[in-house]
């Protein structure tokens, strides 16, 4: 849904297209929405709901299970107002910071002894989140003490937390990538049949576009997929972070 205001933060507008309907309850941004002013996108979000739990019944008595109502989730379904005094989640502030590290750092693991990759068993678009793990890794680092130190795990060791790391954020963006892959090759078709080097060419432009700008656009059109992945993201460095301490005992 998109945010109207002045100076707009593009993370914040991410941000705010990515809450959930029960965090929109309290969130200021929906306080002062006009349910007249955008009363056919509401209707349409509401018709697109029922469709999909089999009719406005349904829809009614799946919103009692939460406390809400028609009415209620009108005022919700609306386009946020944003306020200055938005307070970024965590979530989008590490968001914001693989944003800008994929603009710098794209590609800059592959190849290398410690890639996360495994060239017997690629994981499709992988090459997308390497610039993800180097965020995971700089997070992890800050958050060790000198009395937890990364070293007390194997690089065996470290490579297979960094390599579940990196198939979950597979598992989370693979339909929405080949999705948008599909388009790209639908919009720029070869002029003959392609060799596997000219797939890869093709690949490789089509990741290119995709992170020419550190992914924002991407994001801007899938916020709450970015969301999925700042959020697993910071949650693989909690429960690692805290693996490694335990070690320390």
């Amino acid at each position: 849904m998109p945010v109207i205001g002045s100076e707009l933060s593009p993370i914040a507008t991410i941000a705010i297209n990515a809450t959930f309907l029960s965090e929109r309850i309290n969130n200021p941004c929906y306080q002062n929405v006009i349910p007249q002013k955008y009363h056919d996108l509401i209707e349409e979000r509401l018709n697109t709901w029922s469709k999909l739990l089999g009719g406005e019944q349904q829809l009614k008595q799946r919103l009692q299970w939460d406390g809400l109502d028609l009415t209620t989730v009108r005022n919700l379904l609306g386009t946020a107002e944003f306020r200055e005094d938005y307070t970024l989640p965590s979530w989008a502030e590490t968001l914001k910071e693989l944003i800008e590290t994929t603009s710098a750092s794209w590609l800059t693991l592959e190849g290398e002894d410690n890639s996360p990759l495994d060239s017997q068993n690629p994981l499709p678009f992988e090459d997308f989140y390497l610039p993800f793990i180097l965020v995971g890794r700089r997070k992890l680092s800050t958050g060790l003490s000198a009395n937890s130190p990364l070293t007390l795990l194997s690089q065996e060791a470290y490579a297979a937390l960094e390599r579940s790391l990196l198939q979950q954020l597979v598992n989370l963006g693979i339909e929405t990538l080949l999705f948008e892959f599909n388009t790209f090759r639908k919009a720029h078709p070869p002029a003959n049949q392609t060799t596997p080097q000219e797939s890869r060419i093709i690949y490789n432009t089509f990741l290119k576009n995709l992170l020419k700008d550190g992914g924002l656009a991407f994001f801007n059109r899938y916020p709450v997929l970015g969301r999925l992945i700042a959020t697993t993201l910071e949650l693989w460095v909690e429960s690692t972070t805290e693996f490694i301490r335990r070690l320390t005992g």
